[in-house]
């Protein structure tokens, strides 16, 4: 049996950071995604009396939601039981073990809801969580260290890849192929490829230092 190889993305196709940060801290970029935690959501208030939570969701599958059993309150490691959920107006309403009432519920608004990574979805090839982004040395194509990947802006179908010099000046790159060259967290590595500018000669390029474009609010977490 012959087997044919998987197709190579397009050169302008975006990398795919689908995931959030974790939670409040970020964990390192080595770590595996087993071994971290996913927000899905945020609580930012109480449905009814009889202490459902509202949550805003950040997953890209929400759907997966209902098949949960257990949740992590912000950084605290310790489990929550999960008695239910339901999808409701774009939103998801849990029933947590221990909040009876709407105080309790209420009590919870602004806590960030985790999944543990073995519960999340396995991420696709070329797809990487946030968390293993942030903190990667940045080399040009010819090894030239430029500095370290310190943000990601999500402003629409691209993200843009803030890269900290040590000047303590910043490089903005569009999550392009042809310009995000190699991703390697393990490695503790990205290779980029400045842009190149059609008043320029060839073989000449540029880092794009330029306004950070206004992101178009948070995406959503895939898990």
């Amino acid at each position: 049996m012959t087997s044919t190889p998987e197709p190579r993305p397009a050169r302008n196709a975006p990398w795919r950071t689908p995931a959030r940060p974790s939670g409040p801290t970020n964990p390192d970029p080595s770590t595996p995604p087993e071994d971290v935690y996913l927000a899905i959501g945020r609580i930012v208030g109480a449905h009814g009396v009889r202490g459902e939570a509202k949550m805003e969701i950040y997953s890209q599958h929400p759907e997966r939601i209902p098949q949960l059993r257990r949740v992590y309150f912000n950084d605290d490691p310790a489990p929550v039981r999960l008695l239910g959920a339901r999808l409701h107006g774009g939103q998801a309403l849990l029933r947590l073990e221990g909040v009876v009432d709407r105080d309790a519920a209420e009590a919870l608004r602004g806590t960030l809801v985790r999944i543990s990574g073995s519960q999340a979805k396995p991420l696709e090839e070329g797809e990487f969580y946030h968390y293993q982004l942030i903190g990667l040395a940045v080399f040009l194509e010819d090894g030239t260290p430029l500095g370290e990947l310190s943000e990601i802006i999500e402003s629409g179908e691209v993200d843009v890849y803030v890269v900290r010099r040590p000047d303590g000046g910043e490089d903005l790159f569009p999550a392009l192929h042809d310009v995000v060259l190699e991703i390697d967290p393990v490695g503790n590595r990205v290779v980029v490829r400045p842009q190149v500018w059609e008043d320029e000669p060839p073989r000449q390029a540029r880092v794009v230092r330029a306004a950070r474009p206004r992101a178009r609010g948070p995406r959503r977490a895939d898990h």
